[in-house]
């Protein structure tokens, strides 16, 4: 009998938390085989907010999520091309000094850019992602392209 209502209580917890999660967690749109949702968008605004180190404006809160969005689509297409390509590679010294440079371009003085995006509540790994990501794409047009070059 015990055993009974210890798995009980074990599935109606983890109902109870998937149905919260659930409700939190909305899906906007679909591009490709990849979701975006509500988080997603959240996500990117206070990374926006973050970058360019002001804090959210209630007047500016739609034009921030289309903002959000659109980056969200543009990158989720980049990303599908990559793997297409299968481009692995990227400058870890390019995304350093990049890092850098935007820490010095924001003035962050004795704090790094995740404890900055920690302040706004953006996901600094995800954002690190992205940025690798963006690194990749420019591999991946270099080596599309690099015969077009001069």
């Amino acid at each position: 009998m015990k055993i009974k209502f210890i798995f009980f209580l074990i599935f109606f917890f983890s109902t109870i938390t998937n149905t919260i999660s659930n409700i939190n967690d909305k899906i906007i749109a679909k591009i490709g085989s990849t979701i975006i949702t509500n988080y997603d968008i959240i996500n990117e605004v206070n990374t926006i907010l973050a970058l360019s180190n002001r804090p959210a404006n209630e007047n500016e809160f739609k034009k921030l999520q289309d903002i959000a969005f659109a980056s969200l689509k543009k990158l989720l297409i980049k990303e599908a091309e990559i793997e297409k390509y299968k481009i692995k590679n990227y400058s870890q010294s390019d995304v350093n000094n990049y890092i850098s440079k935007l820490e010095k371009s924001l003035n962050l003085q004795n704090i790094s850019l995740q404890e900055h995006f920690k302040k706004f509540g953006a996901n600094y790994d995800v954002f690190l992602e992205g940025v690798i990501l963006n690194f990749k794409w420019n591999t991946l047009i270099y080596s599309l392209y690099k015969k077009q070059l001069d």
